[in-house]
């Protein structure tokens, strides 16, 4: 075998997960993470333990080469396989060489050779990373060609880089000698070879990473004792999923963009628009709401705009509607999709142009007001219906934020409930205030259909129930507990009569006497909640 006849596709061998040599497996490697990785460690352990570290891979690796040429094939002369670590250097992609001088003699031992290069990775990596060198930069290729020569002829081979392209030389180039013959001309670059103080200096190395271990585990234990729970109106927020809307809310605070919240009644859709609101530029400016499904259409337009005096019968004297009164704060637009087309096409005109102009009036006035508006509604299926202006809804949701239901987030359940027991402890200025063991298994057993305001409800019903400060599953409402009536402790079945008005009265409790909203807590029309309070007798 001659060395000009080596062949990068006989030698190398690709299958996915598997590049070889032979059958020796090789690694294809990026040379700029190469060259962020020599950065690295010229940085951490300085420029000439790098060097000594980098240097003996290539030793290594140039030693495993020669091992494989000298198994794989019978080759013409020593001098042919000697040559041959010239050509595995270019096949191997570290830089193209030529062989300026060669000489071997075997019966002393002694050996010289000169070999130019071109086209270094090294030098390019080292430019690219870190700059001009004033130095020598291949190391890997001097390390190599040593181990290489070295195993090739039995004797220790040293290579010295005289030149190199990293300062600017026209071509990299390297002598090699046995030991012999370089004397002591090379005990300082024989450093470079040698392992003596490796073990040494990376003992020294490691301990120094563990103690800045050690120092960032206490830096990351003191951050983390330090920073406070996510908090919504003082309430604990233990879900990933709620505190992703918390993240997402303190981002989107800063900006006077609009922002529709959905979800299902109760998710607290309100409050999380006040919260928004007090930690925006906006804060020390009003935050008004009003629910736009409790007003007919002449009343919310005459809340929302104001009237001019004159515009209707009874209307003595001007008066300003929510978006005035709400200047440089915020507008809270629950339940937006009930509003009617009418509306929908007046509250477009003063998202595009920031005026409104009163009931009655001819002339229109500029408002700086930011809107956030609300809905349990699907607003795209009642575009597709007609009912709703899809230019309106792309003007409401630049933001979007969806309120997960209380079942989704049962880690907040607890927090919630211990937050209402104390508020309602508060106002009915009772001494103390606290759950049965089974009060809080009930409450972690049930759905929450009625979500957030539910369970506000149903607390506040506890507390006014409970005698001795301690809430037990008896005093909760039935629905939540499972107990349709008292008759069911009697031991009586309930009649189908008796169920459905304990269950509209539950609805009508959650709703806090508002029929039109028990009726949408029920799916029922509110003439049919009329109907059926009238037939049941509890009207």
């Amino acid at each position: 075998m001659k060395s000009a006849n080596l062949n990068i596709a006989e030698l190398i061998q690709f299958s996915p997960g598997f590049v070889g040599l032979q059958g020796r497996r090789l690694l294809i490697h990026d040379l700029s993470a190469l060259g962020q990785f020599r950065k690295d460690l010229i940085e951490t352990t300085g420029e000439e333990m790098a060097r000594r570290i980098i240097t003996r891979e290539g030793l290594f690796w140039g030693q495993a080469d020669a091992a494989g040429m000298q198994r794989l094939f019978n080759w013409e002369s020593k001098m042919e396989l000697i040559k041959a670590g010239a050509e595995l250097i270019k096949i191997l992609g570290m830089a193209y060489t030529d062989i300026a001088k060669v000489e071997y003699n075997e019966s002393s031992g002694s050996f010289e050779m000169e070999l130019t290069c071109a086209d270094s990775t090294e030098v390019e990596l080292y430019r690219n990373e870190i700059g001009k060198a004033t130095h020598a930069v291949c190391w890997v290729i001097t390390g190599y060609l040593s181990g290489y020569m070295s195993s090739c002829i039995g004797k220790d081979v040293y290579f010295m880089e005289i030149k190199c392209q990293g300062t600017e030389s026209p071509s990299c180039v390297m002598i090699g000698k046995d030991i012999n013959s370089w004397g002591s001309n090379f005990n300082k670059e024989l450093l470079y070879f040698k392992a003596a103080d490796i073990q040494k200096k990376v003992q020294q190395l490691s301990e120094r990473i563990r103690e800045q271990q050690r120092a960032l585990a206490l830096h990351r234990k003191q951050l983390k004792a330090s920073q406070k729970p996510s908090t919504m109106s003082g309430i604990e927020v233990r879900s990933k999923a709620f505190q992703n809307i918390l993240e997402l809310a303190d981002r989107v605070a800063s900006f006077d963009t609009t922002i529709l919240i959905t979800g299902e009644t109760g998710t607290g859709k309100e409050v999380l628009a006040r919260h928004i609101h007090s930690i925006s530029h906006r804060k020390d400016s009003p935050f008004l709401a009003v629910n736009c499904s409790a007003l007919p259409e002449t009343l919310l337009e005459n809340e929302l705009f104001g009237h001019k005096a004159g515009a209707f019968t009874g209307a003595k004297n001007d008066e300003i509607g929510l978006f005035v009164a709400a200047q440089k704060g915020t507008i809270f637009l629950d339940e937006i999709g009930d509003i009617s087309l009418s509306i929908q096409a007046k509250l477009l005109r003063v998202l595009q142009s920031k005026e409104i102009r009163p009931v009655g009036g001819t002339h229109s006035q500029l408002v700086d007001v930011r809107v956030i508006s609300a809905t349990n509604r699907d607003l795209d299926a009642l575009v597709k219906e007609g009912k709703f202006r899809e230019d309106l809804l792309y003007r409401l949701r630049v933001l979007h934020i969806t309120m997960p239901p209380l079942r989704l987030r049962t880690e907040d359940l607890l927090p919630l409930a211990r937050y209402f027991l104390e508020q309602f402890r508060r106002k009915l200025k009772i001494p103390i205030l606290r759950f049965a063991t089974e009060t809080v298994d009930v409450l972690t057993r049930y759905d929450w259909p009625g979500n957030v305001r539910e369970l506000e409800n149903a607390l506040e019903h506890a507390s006014v129930l409970c005698t001795d400060g301690i809430i037990l599953p008896d005093h909760l409402p039935g629905t939540v507990t499972g107990r349709i009536s008292n008759n069911t402790h009697r031991g009586e079945f309930p009649s189908l009569e008796e169920i459905e008005l304990q269950h509209i009265r539950s609805a009508l409790e959650l709703s806090k006497g508002n029929r039109f909203d028990a009726a949408r807590l029920l799916k029922i029309s509110e003439s049919t909640l009329y109907r059926r309070l009238r037939v049941i007798g509890d009207n």
